[in-house]
């Protein structure tokens, strides 16, 4: 009894402030400790916008991540309201997919998940689904999606070879137009180079040669298919207004002298 009576005793005395202290940066360092040992475990692709800030994506499928009020996702954006997540695809698929593409000895394994954050995810994502189309499409085979027929379409594959290429050369624009000793003038004449590129490539285009585009032009060689002229049509128009808009955007080195 008076052992029960001596610990209720000391329950009551109230714990100093070092002692409260300690107890909260063990609790802030353990939480902290098992939050970058899951992100490690996870799915991690760091990138870099304009500015050169990094930008970190994790994906990951846990509830209690993803919580709208007690997840992780919850207590980053109290510090970085900004942030932006998506639910990733399902274990089970990712295990099949990786299943198929291992059968068919593919290098790769996985698709890259669709994101926001800066172009050059867009053009990998589209030069890997490309790359892995027939193997999205024996997956599809067993796991039905309203869209998968496209896989099955030659001119919807004409439209993707294309623009898996050419976002591929607007990521090369990207990031060469960063760091910080890119100034006005170099910028100039990449964005310049890159214009009369497309105004080429689109009077080849316009001559049935595909040979600018090289996963258009293996596709095609591979289906022994000529370019579709409606595809054609689409890919000069859409160069033409991608030089356009860099113009837009990037004024000639002429009027630059004017401005400054």
């Amino acid at each position: 009894m008076r052992r029960e009576k001596a610990a209720k005793t000391l329950d009551k005395i109230p714990l100093s402030d070092n002692t409260v202290a300690r107890r909260i940066d063990s609790i802030s360092a353990d939480i902290l400790s098992q939050l970058i040992s899951r992100i490690k475990n996870s799915e991690v692709n760091e990138s870099t916008d304009i500015t050169n800030l990094s930008n970190l994506l994790v994906y990951t499928g846990r509830n209690r991540w993803t919580g709208r009020h007690k997840g992780a996702v919850a207590f980053i954006r109290k510090v970085a309201p900004s942030i932006s997540w998506v639910h990733c695809t399902r274990p089970l698929n990712s295990r099949i997919f990786r299943t198929i593409c291992n059968e068919m000895g593919r290098e790769h394994e996985t698709l890259l998940l669709h994101t926001e954050v800066r172009w050059l995810s867009r053009g990998k994502v589209l030069a890997k689904i490309f790359e892995l189309r027939c193997e999205v499409q024996e997956f599809f085979a067993h796991n039905p999606f309203h869209l998968s027929s496209c896989l099955q379409d030659d001119i919807w594959l004409q439209k993707l070879a294309y623009l898996a290429y050419i976002c591929s050369a607007l990521n090369e624009l990207n990031l060469s137009l960063q760091g910080l000793s890119t100034t006005v003038f170099n910028t100039q004449d990449k964005v310049e180079a890159l214009i009369k590129k497309l105004v080429f490539w689109a009077s080849w285009i316009n001559t049935n040669s595909t040979e600018c585009f090289p996963l258009l032009s293996e596709f095609l060689q591979s289906r022994e298919a000529v370019l579709n002229d409606c595809i054609k049509g689409l890919i000069t128009e859409h160069l033409k207004k991608l030089s356009q808009n860099l113009r837009t955007y990037f004024l000639a080195r002429k009027n630059i002298g004017l401005i400054i």
